[in-house]
């Protein structure tokens, strides 16, 4: 398995370390390799930007106590998933998708003041839940990084990472989830593990930005579990959503009313 890299937003290759492991150490939960694909613009790895100087420790900390709130737990995905080994990831690294369609780190842009991520895993089913919540400094910011996922997405219909492969990278319809001022919605199929050995999973991400602050949640599994993992992330980002607005109330799970177009 790769060294783990810093994390970004929606990430195929997060999945799919994670599940390629699962395969391999059958009913052990596996080493989760936090590397979060987001600000898909073209760029060289390694790429730097400076800290914007709007970002202050108030700021930054405000956002953090938001992200917390809002993003969700293991037990909010529903019965049968536990905690991934690392279960959070606070890096506000970002990965880019190179002209070349090969995805690169780089340090988190401008403005980006708190990124949260957490990860679950349900071994019987097969499935790895992913949500993120991610703050910035102002709406340009997020609009930005929302722009350029949809670029990336656009771009390369095929994206690999080492030997990892997916096939048929699109911008798909998005849900119906209220409250947001855009939605993203990014579907693929994974066709080789790390390892270079055959896969066949799917993978599914929902992402909405509501004036500054950017909400994901992304899932993949097998290809019999897609009228699933549809649900999961619709409701799991409408339940996001519902924090966000109650200003972080940690109401139970309540499944949403979204319908998937």
């Amino acid at each position: 398995m790769p060294e783990p890299a810093p994390s970004g937003g929606p990430s195929r290759l997060l999945l799919a370390l994670v599940i390629g492991g699962a395969v391999v150490v059958l009913g052990i939960v596996v080493l989760l390799v936090a590397l979060l694909r987001g600000g898909g613009g073209g760029g060289s790895a390694g790429e730097s930007v400076s800290p914007s100087p709007r970002d202050s420790a108030s700021e930054a900390a405000a956002a953090r106590n938001l992200a917390d709130r809002v993003t969700l737990t293991t037990a909010d995905w529903g019965p049968g998933f536990v905690r991934s080994d690392p279960y959070e990831s606070t890096s506000l690294n970002e990965l880019t998708v190179k002209d070349t369609c090969e995805l690169a780190d780089r340090k988190a842009r401008p403005g980006t003041l708190a990124v949260l991520t957490r990860t679950s895993v349900n071994n019987d089913d097969g499935l790895t839940a992913v949500s993120e919540t991610r703050a910035y400094a102002d709406q340009p910011a997020a609009e930005k990084f929302v722009a350029d996922t949809q670029d990336s997405l656009h771009r390369c219909s095929t994206q690999t990472y080492g030997k990892v492969r997916w096939e048929d990278v699109r911008e798909a319809v998005a849900p119906d989830v209220n409250g947001f001022d855009e939605l993203v919605s990014e579907e693929s199929r994974q066709v080789t593990y790390d390892d270079g050995s055959k896969a066949d999973l799917i993978y599914i991400s929902v992402m909405g930005r509501t004036g500054d602050t950017v909400l994901n949640t992304w899932v993949a599994g097998p290809p019999d579990s897609e009228s699933k993992l549809r649900k999961l992330v619709t409701d799991g980002l409408q339940l996001m959503r519902q924090r966000l607005t109650s200003a972080g109330a940690t109401a139970p799970y309540t499944s949403p009313t979204a319908t998937y177009r």
